[in-house]
Protein backbone atom coordinates (compact mmCIF):
# COMPACT_ATOMS: atom_id res chain seq x y z
CA UNK A 1 0.00 0.00 0.00
CA UNK A 2 1.67 3.36 -0.85
CA UNK A 3 -0.14 5.38 1.19
CA UNK A 4 -0.32 4.65 4.77
CA UNK A 5 -4.07 5.01 6.84
CA UNK A 6 -3.86 8.05 9.25
CA UNK A 7 -4.07 5.34 11.97
CA UNK A 8 -0.60 4.11 11.02
CA UNK A 9 0.92 7.36 10.25
CA UNK A 10 1.98 8.47 13.73
CA UNK A 11 4.02 10.99 13.34
CA UNK A 12 5.88 9.79 10.64
CA UNK A 13 4.29 12.71 8.27
CA UNK A 14 3.06 16.63 9.41
CA UNK A 15 -0.60 17.36 10.26
CA UNK A 16 -2.47 18.86 7.75
CA UNK A 17 -2.81 22.24 9.35
CA UNK A 18 0.90 22.06 9.87
CA UNK A 19 1.24 21.01 5.68
CA UNK A 20 -1.20 24.06 5.42
CA UNK A 21 1.09 26.62 7.21
CA UNK A 22 4.35 25.71 5.92
CA UNK A 23 2.93 25.55 2.17
CA UNK A 24 1.49 28.79 3.12
CA UNK A 25 5.17 30.35 3.93
CA UNK A 26 6.88 28.60 0.78
CA UNK A 27 3.86 30.30 -1.13
CA UNK A 28 3.81 34.00 -0.12
CA UNK A 29 7.84 34.15 1.03
CA UNK A 30 9.75 32.13 -2.30
CA UNK A 31 11.01 34.62 -5.20
CA UNK A 32 9.70 34.84 -8.25
CA UNK A 33 12.23 34.29 -10.72
CA UNK A 34 11.21 36.54 -13.07
CA UNK A 35 13.73 37.89 -16.24
CA UNK A 36 14.22 41.21 -15.40
CA UNK A 37 17.25 42.10 -13.53
CA UNK A 38 16.45 44.04 -10.70
CA UNK A 39 13.43 42.27 -9.40
CA UNK A 40 15.59 40.06 -6.85
CA UNK A 41 16.36 41.49 -3.59
CA UNK A 42 19.43 43.33 -4.00
CA UNK A 43 22.29 42.11 -1.60
CA UNK A 44 24.44 44.70 -0.48
CA UNK A 45 27.22 46.40 -3.25
CA UNK A 46 30.57 45.70 -2.80
CA UNK A 47 32.57 47.30 -0.05
CA UNK A 48 29.36 48.11 1.90
CA UNK A 49 28.10 46.83 5.35
CA UNK A 50 24.98 46.84 7.48
CA UNK A 51 24.96 46.18 10.59
CA UNK A 52 21.69 47.38 12.04
CA UNK A 53 18.30 46.01 12.32
CA UNK A 54 16.07 44.71 9.57
CA UNK A 55 16.64 46.53 5.86
CA UNK A 56 13.63 48.21 4.63
CA UNK A 57 13.54 47.45 1.12
CA UNK A 58 10.91 50.59 -0.17
CA UNK A 59 12.14 50.03 -3.81
CA UNK A 60 9.56 47.43 -5.84
CA UNK A 61 6.62 49.50 -4.58
CA UNK A 62 5.04 46.59 -2.40
CA UNK A 63 2.21 47.31 -0.23
CA UNK A 64 3.64 48.05 3.25
CA UNK A 65 -0.26 46.66 3.81
CA UNK A 66 -0.11 43.11 3.12
CA UNK A 67 -2.98 41.34 1.39
CA UNK A 68 -7.01 41.15 2.70
CA UNK A 69 -7.48 38.71 5.19
CA UNK A 70 -9.45 37.06 4.17
CA UNK A 71 -7.74 36.26 0.89
CA UNK A 72 -5.02 35.29 2.88
CA UNK A 73 -7.33 32.28 4.10
CA UNK A 74 -8.49 31.66 1.14
CA UNK A 75 -5.47 30.85 -0.37
CA UNK A 76 -4.36 28.96 3.13
CA UNK A 77 -7.27 26.72 2.49
CA UNK A 78 -6.50 26.37 -1.12
CA UNK A 79 -3.75 24.26 -0.72
CA UNK A 80 -5.81 21.25 0.46
CA UNK A 81 -7.29 21.39 -2.98
CA UNK A 82 -3.57 22.37 -4.83
CA UNK A 83 -2.89 18.49 -6.18
CA UNK A 84 -5.88 20.22 -8.65
CA UNK A 85 -5.29 22.34 -11.61
CA UNK A 86 -6.73 25.50 -11.40
CA UNK A 87 -8.54 25.68 -14.65
CA UNK A 88 -12.61 26.49 -13.42
CA UNK A 89 -11.29 28.64 -10.90
CA UNK A 90 -9.23 30.81 -13.92
CA UNK A 91 -12.52 30.67 -15.52
CA UNK A 92 -14.43 32.37 -12.25
CA UNK A 93 -11.77 35.12 -12.11
CA UNK A 94 -11.76 36.26 -15.69
CA UNK A 95 -16.13 36.17 -15.21
CA UNK A 96 -15.82 38.21 -12.12
CA UNK A 97 -13.57 40.73 -13.86
CA UNK A 98 -15.60 41.12 -17.23
CA UNK A 99 -18.97 41.64 -14.95
CA UNK A 100 -17.20 44.61 -12.59
CA UNK A 101 -15.35 46.36 -15.89
CA UNK A 102 -18.66 45.37 -18.27
CA UNK A 103 -16.65 43.79 -20.74
CA UNK A 104 -17.51 39.90 -22.48
CA UNK A 105 -15.44 37.08 -20.92
CA UNK A 106 -13.84 36.54 -23.72
CA UNK A 107 -12.10 40.32 -23.17
CA UNK A 108 -10.19 39.14 -20.37
CA UNK A 109 -6.91 37.64 -20.42
CA UNK A 110 -4.83 36.40 -17.25
CA UNK A 111 -1.14 36.28 -16.13
CA UNK A 112 1.07 36.04 -13.60
CA UNK A 113 1.05 39.77 -12.77
CA UNK A 114 0.30 41.93 -15.64
CA UNK A 115 4.18 42.44 -16.60
CA UNK A 116 3.64 38.66 -18.47
CA UNK A 117 0.75 39.73 -20.24
CA UNK A 118 2.39 43.00 -21.03
CA UNK A 119 5.69 40.55 -22.78
CA UNK A 120 2.72 38.82 -24.38
CA UNK A 121 1.58 41.82 -26.22
CA UNK A 122 5.42 42.99 -26.91
CA UNK A 123 5.99 39.42 -28.52
CA UNK A 124 2.64 39.50 -30.57
CA UNK A 125 2.77 42.76 -31.68
CA UNK A 126 5.89 45.14 -30.61
CA UNK A 127 7.61 42.56 -32.95
CA UNK A 128 5.96 43.50 -35.96
CA UNK A 129 7.25 47.05 -36.48
CA UNK A 130 8.74 50.01 -34.16
CA UNK A 131 7.58 50.47 -30.27
CA UNK A 132 6.55 54.11 -29.36
CA UNK A 133 7.04 54.74 -25.65
CA UNK A 134 8.12 57.25 -23.29
CA UNK A 135 11.58 58.25 -21.58
CA UNK A 136 11.75 57.28 -19.30
CA UNK A 137 9.45 54.83 -18.73
CA UNK A 138 8.32 51.53 -17.08
CA UNK A 139 11.98 49.89 -16.69
CA UNK A 140 10.67 45.87 -16.73
CA UNK A 141 8.62 47.02 -20.41
CA UNK A 142 11.98 48.63 -22.04
CA UNK A 143 13.70 46.04 -20.65
CA UNK A 144 11.85 42.85 -22.80
CA UNK A 145 10.87 44.83 -25.83
CA UNK A 146 15.06 45.01 -26.24
CA UNK A 147 15.09 41.59 -25.28
CA UNK A 148 12.66 40.93 -27.61
CA UNK A 149 14.83 42.81 -30.60
CA UNK A 150 12.21 45.60 -31.04
CA UNK A 151 12.71 48.43 -32.67
CA UNK A 152 11.92 51.60 -29.65
CA UNK A 153 11.43 55.13 -30.62
CA UNK A 154 11.17 57.15 -27.41
CA UNK A 155 9.48 60.42 -26.89
CA UNK A 156 10.79 62.77 -23.46
CA UNK A 157 8.15 63.71 -20.88
CA UNK A 158 6.72 67.02 -21.05
CA UNK A 159 7.75 70.06 -18.69
CA UNK A 160 5.35 68.73 -15.89
CA UNK A 161 7.19 65.13 -16.25
CA UNK A 162 4.40 63.94 -17.52
CA UNK A 163 3.89 61.74 -20.59
CA UNK A 164 3.85 64.29 -23.49
CA UNK A 165 1.11 63.17 -26.13
CA UNK A 166 2.38 65.35 -28.64
CA UNK A 167 5.61 64.19 -28.67
CA UNK A 168 4.37 60.59 -28.75
CA UNK A 169 1.65 61.43 -31.29
CA UNK A 170 4.63 62.72 -33.64
CA UNK A 171 6.35 59.27 -33.01
CA UNK A 172 3.83 57.12 -34.66
CA UNK A 173 3.98 56.53 -38.08
CA UNK A 174 2.54 53.97 -40.30
CA UNK A 175 5.18 51.24 -38.90
CA UNK A 176 4.43 51.41 -35.41
CA UNK A 177 2.35 48.48 -34.03
CA UNK A 178 2.95 48.87 -30.50
CA UNK A 179 2.96 52.22 -28.50
CA UNK A 180 3.24 51.94 -24.60
CA UNK A 181 1.88 54.63 -22.34
CA UNK A 182 1.67 53.48 -18.05
CA UNK A 183 -0.62 55.98 -16.51
CA UNK A 184 -0.18 56.87 -13.62
CA UNK A 185 3.50 57.12 -15.12
CA UNK A 186 6.31 54.77 -13.50
CA UNK A 187 8.47 56.23 -12.35
CA UNK A 188 7.47 59.93 -11.90
CA UNK A 189 4.02 59.40 -10.25
CA UNK A 190 2.44 61.53 -12.93
CA UNK A 191 -1.11 61.33 -14.64
CA UNK A 192 -2.01 62.24 -17.61
CA UNK A 193 -6.19 63.20 -17.64
CA UNK A 194 -8.45 61.04 -19.01
CA UNK A 195 -9.91 62.96 -22.01
CA UNK A 196 -6.29 63.99 -22.98
CA UNK A 197 -5.31 60.24 -23.22
CA UNK A 198 -8.53 58.89 -24.65
CA UNK A 199 -8.10 62.19 -27.45
CA UNK A 200 -4.87 61.01 -28.45
CA UNK A 201 -5.62 56.84 -28.72
CA UNK A 202 -8.76 57.98 -30.68
CA UNK A 203 -6.72 59.83 -33.15
CA UNK A 204 -3.47 57.87 -33.56
CA UNK A 205 -5.92 54.78 -34.38
CA UNK A 206 -7.83 57.28 -36.50
CA UNK A 207 -4.88 57.14 -38.57
CA UNK A 208 -3.19 53.76 -37.86
CA UNK A 209 -3.48 50.95 -36.37
CA UNK A 210 -0.91 50.17 -33.73
CA UNK A 211 -2.27 48.67 -30.41
CA UNK A 212 -2.23 51.28 -27.53
CA UNK A 213 -1.07 49.61 -24.33
CA UNK A 214 -2.37 51.73 -21.17
CA UNK A 215 -0.95 50.12 -17.82
CA UNK A 216 -3.02 50.73 -15.18
CA UNK A 217 -0.82 49.24 -12.12
CA UNK A 218 -1.19 52.31 -10.16
CA UNK A 219 -4.81 52.86 -10.87
CA UNK A 220 -6.52 52.27 -7.53
CA UNK A 221 -4.32 55.01 -5.71
CA UNK A 222 -5.08 57.84 -8.05
CA UNK A 223 -7.12 60.82 -6.80
CA UNK A 224 -6.53 63.15 -8.95
CA UNK A 225 -10.01 64.04 -10.72
CA UNK A 226 -9.35 64.50 -14.20
CA UNK A 227 -7.99 60.84 -14.57
CA UNK A 228 -9.47 58.53 -15.95
CA UNK A 229 -9.30 54.39 -16.68
CA UNK A 230 -9.37 53.67 -20.66
CA UNK A 231 -11.18 50.92 -20.41
CA UNK A 232 -13.94 52.98 -22.06
CA UNK A 233 -12.47 52.69 -24.91
CA UNK A 234 -11.99 49.15 -25.11
CA UNK A 235 -15.85 49.01 -24.58
CA UNK A 236 -16.31 51.04 -27.60
CA UNK A 237 -14.12 48.90 -29.67
CA UNK A 238 -10.82 51.26 -30.16
CA UNK A 239 -7.41 48.77 -30.67
CA UNK A 240 -6.48 49.61 -26.96
CA UNK A 241 -4.75 46.69 -24.12
CA UNK A 242 -5.25 47.80 -21.20
CA UNK A 243 -3.64 45.95 -18.24
CA UNK A 244 -3.54 45.91 -14.46
CA UNK A 245 -1.99 44.17 -11.54
CA UNK A 246 -3.13 42.53 -7.77
CA UNK A 247 0.42 43.54 -7.02
CA UNK A 248 0.07 46.94 -5.74
CA UNK A 249 -3.19 47.89 -3.72
CA UNK A 250 -3.98 44.46 -3.43
CA UNK A 251 -1.40 43.19 -1.49
CA UNK A 252 -0.86 40.02 -3.66
CA UNK A 253 2.80 41.22 -5.23
CA UNK A 254 4.52 37.88 -4.58
CA UNK A 255 1.00 35.21 -5.23
CA UNK A 256 1.86 36.84 -8.98
CA UNK A 257 -1.80 37.48 -10.59
CA UNK A 258 -2.31 40.48 -13.04
CA UNK A 259 -4.88 40.74 -16.03
CA UNK A 260 -5.28 42.51 -19.55
CA UNK A 261 -8.67 43.95 -21.35
CA UNK A 262 -9.00 44.30 -25.10
CA UNK A 263 -11.16 43.16 -28.07
CA UNK A 264 -11.92 39.40 -28.36
CA UNK A 265 -9.71 39.06 -31.18
CA UNK A 266 -6.57 41.23 -29.44
CA UNK A 267 -6.75 38.54 -26.88
CA UNK A 268 -6.94 35.57 -29.06
CA UNK A 269 -4.02 36.76 -30.57
CA UNK A 270 -2.32 37.35 -26.74
CA UNK A 271 -3.02 33.77 -25.87
CA UNK A 272 -1.00 32.19 -28.61
CA UNK A 273 1.83 33.30 -26.76
CA UNK A 274 0.50 32.61 -23.39
CA UNK A 275 0.97 29.92 -21.05
CA UNK A 276 -2.89 30.27 -20.29
CA UNK A 277 -3.98 29.50 -16.61
CA UNK A 278 -0.86 27.19 -16.25
CA UNK A 279 1.03 30.36 -15.21
CA UNK A 280 -1.27 31.44 -12.23
CA UNK A 281 -1.47 29.20 -9.41
CA UNK A 282 -4.45 27.84 -7.56
CA UNK A 283 -4.44 29.55 -4.26
CA UNK A 284 -2.95 32.80 -6.16
CA UNK A 285 -6.51 32.84 -7.97
CA UNK A 286 -8.82 32.18 -4.95
CA UNK A 287 -6.68 35.21 -3.01
CA UNK A 288 -7.51 37.76 -6.31
CA UNK A 289 -11.45 36.31 -6.43
CA UNK A 290 -11.78 37.33 -2.64
CA UNK A 291 -9.38 40.53 -2.75
CA UNK A 292 -11.72 42.03 -5.56
CA UNK A 293 -14.51 41.74 -3.09
CA UNK A 294 -12.75 43.62 -0.29
CA UNK A 295 -13.45 47.07 -1.21
CA UNK A 296 -13.43 48.20 2.41
CA UNK A 297 -9.91 47.26 3.32
CA UNK A 298 -9.26 48.65 -0.11
CA UNK A 299 -10.44 51.71 0.51
CA UNK A 300 -8.59 51.96 3.96
CA UNK A 301 -5.45 51.07 2.57
CA UNK A 302 -5.82 53.70 -0.48
CA UNK A 303 -6.71 56.19 2.32
CA UNK A 304 -3.53 55.35 4.45
CA UNK A 305 -1.40 55.38 1.38
CA UNK A 306 -2.87 59.11 0.57
CA UNK A 307 -1.73 60.16 4.43
CA UNK A 308 1.74 58.50 3.63
CA UNK A 309 2.00 60.71 0.77
CA UNK A 310 1.13 63.58 1.54
CA UNK A 311 3.73 63.17 4.66
CA UNK A 312 6.81 62.28 2.48
CA UNK A 313 6.11 64.90 0.23
CA UNK A 314 6.04 68.06 2.63
CA UNK A 315 8.90 66.07 4.39
CA UNK A 316 11.24 65.86 1.58
CA UNK A 317 10.23 69.81 0.18
CA UNK A 318 10.95 70.55 3.82
CA UNK A 319 14.46 69.18 3.38
CA UNK A 320 14.65 70.94 0.07
CA UNK A 321 14.41 68.41 -2.68
CA UNK A 322 11.72 69.26 -5.38
CA UNK A 323 9.60 66.57 -5.26
CA UNK A 324 7.16 65.55 -8.20
CA UNK A 325 3.22 64.98 -6.98
CA UNK A 326 2.40 61.22 -7.32
CA UNK A 327 -0.78 59.54 -7.52
CA UNK A 328 0.83 56.28 -6.78
CA UNK A 329 2.67 54.14 -3.56
CA UNK A 330 5.72 55.71 -4.37
CA UNK A 331 7.07 59.48 -4.55
CA UNK A 332 10.19 60.21 -6.97
CA UNK A 333 12.39 63.69 -5.97
CA UNK A 334 15.42 65.53 -7.76
CA UNK A 335 18.84 65.26 -5.65
CA UNK A 336 21.74 66.95 -6.07
CA UNK A 337 25.11 64.64 -7.19
CA UNK A 338 25.09 61.51 -8.26
CA UNK A 339 21.93 59.34 -7.73
CA UNK A 340 23.15 56.30 -7.70
CA UNK A 341 25.62 56.97 -4.84
CA UNK A 342 23.12 58.34 -2.88
CA UNK A 343 21.29 54.71 -3.63
CA UNK A 344 24.28 53.05 -2.26
CA UNK A 345 24.55 55.26 0.81
CA UNK A 346 21.37 54.50 1.67
CA UNK A 347 22.20 50.63 1.33
CA UNK A 348 24.89 51.04 3.37
CA UNK A 349 22.22 52.54 6.23
CA UNK A 350 19.75 49.53 5.16
CA UNK A 351 17.40 51.68 3.21
CA UNK A 352 16.72 50.09 -0.43
CA UNK A 353 15.01 52.68 -2.80
CA UNK A 354 15.53 53.31 -6.78
CA UNK A 355 17.87 55.86 -8.37
CA UNK A 356 17.19 56.81 -11.67
CA UNK A 357 19.02 59.71 -14.53
CA UNK A 358 17.47 61.40 -16.52
CA UNK A 359 16.82 65.03 -18.04
CA UNK A 360 20.27 65.45 -16.67
CA UNK A 361 19.01 65.19 -13.50
CA UNK A 362 18.85 62.62 -10.67
CA UNK A 363 16.13 60.70 -9.05
CA UNK A 364 15.62 59.23 -5.89
CA UNK A 365 12.72 57.08 -5.41
CA UNK A 366 10.97 55.65 -2.72
CA UNK A 367 7.80 53.23 -1.87
CA UNK A 368 6.16 54.40 0.63
CA UNK A 369 6.03 52.01 3.59
CA UNK A 370 4.35 51.92 6.72
CA UNK A 371 4.74 55.58 8.81
CA UNK A 372 7.61 54.26 11.09
CA UNK A 373 9.32 52.90 7.95
CA UNK A 374 9.37 56.41 6.49
CA UNK A 375 10.64 58.56 9.56
CA UNK A 376 13.43 55.75 9.28
CA UNK A 377 13.71 56.86 5.09
CA UNK A 378 14.17 60.19 6.21
CA UNK A 379 16.08 60.14 8.68
CA UNK A 380 18.63 58.35 6.98
CA UNK A 381 17.96 60.63 3.97
CA UNK A 382 19.42 63.30 6.21
CA UNK A 383 22.45 61.37 7.12
CA UNK A 384 23.29 61.17 3.76
CA UNK A 385 22.62 64.17 2.55
CA UNK A 386 25.33 65.70 5.25
CA UNK A 387 27.64 63.13 4.74
CA UNK A 388 27.71 64.75 0.68
CA UNK A 389 27.14 67.99 1.80
CA UNK A 390 30.31 67.71 4.09
CA UNK A 391 32.50 66.03 0.98
CA UNK A 392 31.77 69.11 -1.49
CA UNK A 393 33.03 71.41 1.20
CA UNK A 394 36.26 69.54 2.15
Amino acid sequence: MIFPKEDKMQGQALKRREVIRRGLAMLVFSPWLGGSPWLEKPRLSEGLSFSGAKPLYLNQNESPYGLPPRACQAAIEALSQAHLYPHEHYVELKEKIAARERVKTEQVILGAGSTEIMTMAINSFGKKGEVVMAAPTYFDFEYYASLAGCRMKKARLDKNYRHDLERLSAAVTSRTSLIYICNPHNPTGTVVGGQELKLFCQKVLAKYSPLILIDEAYYDYVDDFSYESMISLIREGYHVLVIRTFSKIYGLAGMRVGYGLASSETIKTLEKVSTNFASIAYPSLKAALVALEESNFLQQVKEANARGRKFVTKSLAEQGYFVLPSQTNFVLFEIEGEAKQWAQHLEKLGVYIRDFQFNNQNWLRVTLGRQEEIEIFLNRLKQVKSSYLVRCYE
